[in-house]
């Protein structure tokens, strides 16, 4: 009978046990001149590290290298270059070693905290690198370190932090100042438009007109890039952007070799998606309200109006 237990034990379906999936999804800058790295023919100035495995140790990760170098104005608020191509390198996290530490400044007894350190592994990585995180942490911050060789020379840390924390959507997306907005005769940044102005709209079938602003909606919250072959657009995760087959698709879920539109010179452009990249930046964010939710133009590229705050009939119960 034992024997006969032990088989059954065994030989039970792994698909009985518990399943837990950790996704991970990190971006971190490089401060001053970029970023060295074999793996990219530029010196690297983001990287973005994400990840995916369950509780039977299976992991696929990749790493984005990213050398579009940043820039800033006359007063240093931040530019966009034009994007370069980024580097893209399939891998798998494997965790090394674990290490317990007391933190804390002096005075104050200390806090102890465990760490974890993974090691990053591809058919195409030639450099050393490493991830350290902190243990329960859900993956919200994290370091990335990167050497030259096995031995750790010329090691450099990177922060990273999570990009699917920080703050709740904006529905249905936002701008960053600066992004100009086409008005009738000329185009505006969308932090310089106020309720009642006009801006120009575009109807399903491609004809423009012009609508009021009801409202400025502005808040914080994470950057992306939509990069079209020519063309690219800073905005958040769930900003709708119009599809050149018809309907919208939010920024986060535009995959590569989707089409969308353009506006420029009074006509429709269609345009194809190159890739989406979480930029790891936060800002203060705008989107119009044009009454019911429309098309307009911002940043040359065609999206969706806000809609109209829904408030509550003070006659109802």
């Amino acid at each position: 009978m034992i024997w006969q237990l032990a088989l059954i034990l065994a030989y039970a379906p792994q698909a009985q046990l518990p399943m837990s999936t950790i996704t991970v999804d990190l971006t971190g800058r490089v401060d001053g001149r970029g970023l060295p790295m074999p793996e990219c023919a530029q010196p690297v100035y983001r990287i973005q590290l994400s990840a995916k495995w369950d509780n039977f140790g299976v992991s696929k990760a990749t790493l984005v290298l990213d050398p579009t170098a940043p820039t800033v104005d006359e007063f240093g608020f931040p530019g966009y270059p034009p994007p370069q191509t980024v580097v893209k390198l399939d891998g798998s996290l494997r965790l090394i070693k674990k290490k317990a530490m007391l933190l804390g400044p002096a005075g104050p007894p200390p806090t102890r905290a465990e760490f974890q350190l993974f090691e990053f592994t591809g058919p195409k990585i030639k450099s050393k690198v490493t991830v350290v995180t902190e243990s329960g942490g859900n993956w919200e911050t994290a370091r990335i370190l990167i050497s030259e060789n096995a031995e750790g020379k010329g090691r450099v840390a990177v922060s990273m932090h999570s990009s699917i924390r920080h703050f709740p959507p904006c529905h249905p997306g936002c701008f960053p100042g600066g992004t100009l907005i086409q008005i009738p005769g000329g185009n505006q940044p969308i932090e310089d438009i106020r309720m009642g102005d006009l801006v120009l709209i575009v109807r399903p079938d491609g004809t423009s007109g012009q609508a009021k602003v009801a409202h400025l909606f502005t808040t914080q919250n994470l950057l992306l890039e939509v990069r079209t072959e020519g063309k690219t657009l800073v905005t958040t995760q769930t900003q709708p952007l119009a599809l050149a087959g018809g309907g919208v698709r939010i920024a986060g879920d535009l995959k590569a070799k989707d089409q969308i539109y353009t506006f420029e010179g009074g006509k429709r452009k269609t345009v194809t998606v190159r890739e989406v990249i979480a930029t790891g930046r936060q800002a203060q964010v705008f989107n119009l309200i044009l009454g019911e939710p429309v098309l307009f133009v911002a940043g040359g590229f065609l999206v969706r109006s806000k809609p109209p705050v829904i408030l509550p009939d003070p006659t109802l119960p």
